[in-house]
């Protein structure tokens, strides 16, 4: 029994190179030179490209900095930010609140 299915596994691989052959043959015999091709530029854009580093930020109290999204409108006022496009204008005019916690100094 397994003299039998050994023999049907070769037989079957046999026939399936035969016809991967047969194809590969075929392909290769209908090349012929193509003409009137027309050269595509390709421009490459990394996407790294416009990549900035990272910056630190200074260190801000929590408590200012609670008090300052409530000066502003909240969290609602960020959401409004981001669906609009528009940068808050009460931001602009808000002091900067982050210069003196932990002593502002980098380690």
């Amino acid at each position: 029994m397994l003299v039998r299915r050994s023999l049907l596994f070769a037989q079957t691989c046999l026939a399936l190179s035969c016809a991967m052959l047969a194809g590969v043959a075929a392909a290769q015999a209908n090349k012929e030179p193509v003409k009137n091709l027309s050269v595509v530029e390709v421009e490459y854009k990394s996407a790294l490209s416009d990549f900035r580093p990272y910056n630190d930020q200074a260190i801000q109290s929590w408590v200012k900095a609670n008090n300052l999204v409530g000066r502003i409108g909240g969290w609602r006022s960020y959401a409004k930010e981001v669906a609009t496009g528009e940068a808050l204008k009460d931001a602009s005019e808000v002091p900067d609140t982050q210069s003196s916690h932990h002593g502002g100094v980098k380690p």
